[in-house]
């Protein structure tokens, strides 16, 4: 008998996004599985379309903006409650092959160590340029990066089953025994770095966390971030929370090598960027917002962005 699996959707600004991933989940051809939206939008209308649309669909309301990381455990909590064995986070801006649960289940199935599991990603708008094909820190930036970023997925490079440090949170499949092992997703991230934080904490549990080309996924790019990729609150979240990041999970010899060497070129750098008067303004924005984001981190303001001029 398979497994049940909760699929939890965050829903997150354009509702038209919502309902394109729902259709392409209900075309999945896995026998078993429960599909649990999480409405952070706070609209009502929104609500109604897709009660209205997907009458089948369990739908949990918030009554504030979570988060991507609290907004995705309450739909953990609801599928564990629920006798899944596996739980699948999926963007409300992505579009995914209707043989994702095979690959994800049969990969969990066959590596009993497994943790957690990656898909392979490509831009929505360039169906065969992959944006993520695993996930690393750089060993001495200590910034993320995927791997295949903007390469074509024509060659043999992607297609093997590999391990990785970190899956994408745009779609990440976990197992019942790891939340209950290490736990849901950590809230003061808010979003930005917390499926990074979970995938180390999953890891150093003693579970591997691998990449799995034939689960593949067709994503928007960051629709849910105001302003677009890369904008201001997104420079915000990542800089602020990779703080968080490198503080819990880097050795003492690490901190010391980052806080000696890399962090004080960074700051120099985006004190530059953010003030020097023939830079553009809205370069020197989005370098005060990641700015913002080091100074909120020290200052212990962590969870939901306080600044309403990057919303």
């Amino acid at each position: 008998m398979s497994s049940k699996v909760g699929v939890v959707i965050l829903h997150y600004g354009s509702v038209s996004n919502t309902i394109e991933c729902l259709q392409s989940v209900f075309a999945l051809d896995y026998p078993l599985f429960e599909i649990i939206v999480v409405d952070n939008s706070l609209h009502p209308a929104d609500r109604t379309a897709l009660k209205e649309l997907f009458p089948g669909v369990t739908l949990l309301s918030t009554l504030e903006n979570l988060g991507y990381a609290e907004g995705n455990n309450q739909g953990i909590a609801y599928a564990i409650k629920h006798d899944c064995a596996y739980v699948l986070l999926l963007n409300n801006d992505t579009v995914i092959a209707k043989d994702l649960l095979i690959h994800f289940v049969q990969t969990a199935q066959t590596h009993p160590n497994v943790g957690c599991l990656g898909a392979k990603i490509f831009y929505y708008d360039e169906p065969i340029t992959l944006w993520h094909a695993g996930g690393f820190l750089h060993s001495k930036t200590l910034r993320l990066y995927h791997k295949g970023y903007k390469e074509i997925d024509l060659a043999n490079e992607y297609n093997h089953i590999t391990e990785i440090e970190y899956a994408c949170g745009c779609a990440i499949f976990v197992t019942k025994e790891v939340i209950e092992t290490v736990g849901t997703l950590s809230k003061e991230f808010f979003l930005i770095w917390e499926e990074v934080d979970w995938c180390w904490r999953i890891r150093k549990a003693g579970y591997s966390c691998l990449f799995v080309p034939q689960a593949k996924v067709w994503h928007k790019i960051s629709c849910g971030f105001q302003g677009g990729n890369r904008g201001s609150l997104w420079h915000y979240f990542y800089s602020r929370n990779r703080l968080i990041f490198l503080n819990q999970h880097l050795s003492k010899k690490q901190k010391r090598a980052f806080y000696c060497f890399q962090f004080p070129k960074e700051l120099f750098s985006l004190f530059f960027y953010a003030f020097h008067p023939r830079i553009t303004k809205t370069t020197r924005l989005l370098h005060r917002a990641a700015l913002t984001g080091i100074f909120d981190y020290y200052r212990g303001l962590l969870g939901p962005c306080p600044h309403k001029n990057f919303r």
